[in-house]
């Protein structure tokens, strides 16, 4: 999608998305494009974490939240 729109991928950038995607509880993307991050050597931060959760609290509950932040770490992992 990034590359689709011509938009370098940096921190702020994804963080960016993210929220969008987030915020359209897309998190199956959202996961994607944490996956991309780390192939381009993107760390996501305590901050890209913060504004991706305060939109996805809007949709989930505190449990499924943390089931992201589980799939987010695990993806981190495999990198």
């Amino acid at each position: 999608m990034l590359q689709e729109q011509g938009v370098p991928l940096d921190l702020k950038a994804a963080t960016l998305f993210g929220c969008v995607l987030a915020q359209q509880c897309r998190t199956d993307e959202l996961l994607k494009l944490i996956a991309h991050m780390q192939e381009n050597g993107i760390e996501p931060d305590a901050l890209f974490l913060r504004d991706i959760l305060a939109r996805l609290y809007r949709h989930y509950d505190v449990d499924k939240c943390l089931d992201f932040c589980k799939h987010v770490l695990s993806v981190a992992r495999c990198q």
